[in-house]
């Protein structure tokens, strides 16, 4: 419902301001319809002060099977991801060369209780995965052929 999507919103803010030995981790946000949309039926409503800190921001174009909505490819913040050098990306899982791995993402532990506990009742909506080179064997990489508009994600 409409107040538990802000309750997520506000959720994701919180993960991504949390700090990690005190450095700025590289943070690569997956999340259907779009960011920061003011129509919460739309996307996930959460206001760029939320997600400031995120170094690759991803809509996905699939929510359920009565609504796809349109990803804004940034527009709407256009400006701020810019000046804070942050990489867009969309991905419209329909289409034959567009691939999201859900299988993968939802195998790997979700961190979610261990960092914020009182948010574990979240954990069916929100996972977060630790690929640091510490906490995991594979590193995660990104390639991004922004001319192209092709992109990569991989361990490695």
């Amino acid at each position: 419902n409409t107040s538990d999507r802000y309750s997520v919103a506000r959720l994701i803010g919180k993960l991504t301001h949390l700090k990690k030995n005190e450095q700025k981790p590289t943070i690569l946000l997956i999340g259907p319809g779009r960011w920061a949309t003011t129509t919460p039926e739309l996307g996930v409503p959460v206001t760029f002060a939320e997600i400031n800190t995120v170094s690759i921001l991803c809509e996905v174009a699939v929510m359920h099977e009565n609504l796809v909505p349109e990803v804004s490819l940034g527009t709407h913040f256009f400006n701020d991801l810019v000046e804070m050098d942050m990489l867009y990306l969309a991905v419209y899982p329909q289409k034959y060369d567009n691939l999201l791995n859900n299988d993968f993402m939802v195998a790997q532990d979700n961190l979610l209780p261990k960092l914020l506990p009182e948010a574990e009742k979240w954990a069916s909506a929100v996972r977060v995965l630790d690929f640091s080179k510490e906490d995991h064997k594979n590193s995660f990489c990104l390639f991004a052929d922004v001319l192209n508009q092709n992109a990569v994600c991989y361990l490695q």
